[in-house]
């Protein structure tokens, strides 16, 4: 009768594959339970700009991670911030997460024709000028 010792290489490699598995469901079962750009929209339903202003306001919170008329902000670190609307608040978590809403907020504006950092004029550019001589 042979008595085979376990080989201590092969041990060793085998508990560290154990390890490397254990760790890889750990992090399988501690995925985040909401999906960020659906919370993101959600949000944005409720707390949606109504007018030019208030869309000025919100892209002006959450390109410079401060508080502006009705939207708060408070800043977490550098990345992640909470911004406070009508009807509730929204957790940022990330700089993807923020352009992502800004993205939304950019083609709410374009749906409703609140494009260019003023309100589009009829007339064009010759009647803005006009506009500011008459003034002075």
């Amino acid at each position: 009768m042979t008595s085979e010792a376990p080989d201590p290489f092969t041990n060793e490699i085998t508990q560290a594959s154990e390890r490397v598995v254990a760790k890889a469901k750990k992090q399988d079962c501690q995925q985040p339970t909401f999906a960020p750009d659906k919370d993101i929209i959600l949000w944005l339903s409720e707390n949606a700009p109504m007018n030019f202003d208030e869309l000025i306001d919100i892209r002006y919170s959450l390109y410079h991670r401060c508080s502006r008329a009705a939207y708060r902000v408070k800043r977490m670190n550098d990345e992640e911030l909470k911004i406070v609307g009508r009807q509730g608040s929204l957790h940022i978590v990330s700089n993807q997460a923020r352009r992502f809403l800004l993205t939304k907020l950019r083609e709410l504006a374009k749906e409703n024709g609140w494009q260019g950092a003023l309100p589009r004029l009829k007339s064009g550019p010759a009647s803005l000028q006009s506009a500011i001589v008459r003034q002075h």
